[in-house]
């Protein structure tokens, strides 16, 4: 009897082979499912389902500009003409007694006067002043005495005009209420203030050699008002 033939056993190199390719057809199964997995899920992270677009507001917003950004006023002191600075208060000093040609006594004057600056931003409108008598306690100086000049140009200064349609006050007592400028911003209002005298200074009345002595006091204000 013939022998039976016997297949030749695989190599063990041949069985690694098998067993290597087996195990990468699993693994490539495998890493499909995995890829599979990923990309679902990154679909599902970028397209989630039931999102919609959101608002939050209106939110209210609000801002306010003032009706006058500034106002500023400055007053300068004068001695003798001449200028002494900045102060915060009008204060003329004492008076001193002249004589006339004839050798009388002649109305009272100061050597002092103030001269005011004042300017603002913001709307076009008005600047007035308003001045009590000055009074002390028994008797006033005479209102005719005491005297404001609107000066024309800017900071009083004729050689540079005031804004365009500006309207500058005119002379008057200084007791009372009364308009020293009326126009644009950007301009720099100035005028006198001083107790005289002379009627080329404004003087429609004089204090007497006789008048009471005494320190004689007042207020005196100063308003912007914007035009309506």
């Amino acid at each position: 009897m013939p022998a039976p033939t016997r297949r030749p056993l695989a190599t063990r190199a041949s069985r690694d082979h098998r067993m290597i390719y087996c195990e990468a057809e699993k693994g490539d199964i495998s890493m499909k499912k995995v890829v599979g997995i990923v990309m679902l899920g990154a679909a599902v992270i970028a397209l989630p389902l039931g999102v919609r677009a959101q608002t939050v507001g209106p939110i209210p917003v609000s801002a306010t500009v003032d009706s006058v950004q500034s106002f500023n006023c400055t007053i300068v002191q004068f001695q003798n003409g001449a200028r002494v600075g900045e102060v915060t208060r009008m204060d003329f000093g004492t008076s001193f007694r002249g004589k006339n040609t004839d050798g009388s006594l002649a109305a009272l004057t100061f050597s002092r006067h103030h001269q005011i600056f004042c300017g603002f931003l913001g709307p076009a409108g008005s600047i007035t002043t308003s001045g009590t008598p000055l009074s002390n306690g028994t008797t006033t100086l005479p209102n005719g005495a005491y005297i404001q000049t609107p000066l024309q140009g800017q900071g009083g200064d004729p050689t540079k005009p005031l804004p365009g349609g500006s309207i500058v006050g005119t002379r008057s007592t200084a007791v009372g209420t009364h308009q020293v400028y009326s126009g644009p911003s950007g301009a720099t209002v100035s005028w006198t203030v001083g107790i005289t005298n002379d009627p080329n200074n404004g003087a429609t009345e004089f204090i007497p050699p006789s008048q009471a002595a005494g320190t004689y006091n007042g207020t005196y204000t100063i308003t912007y008002t914007p035009s309506s």
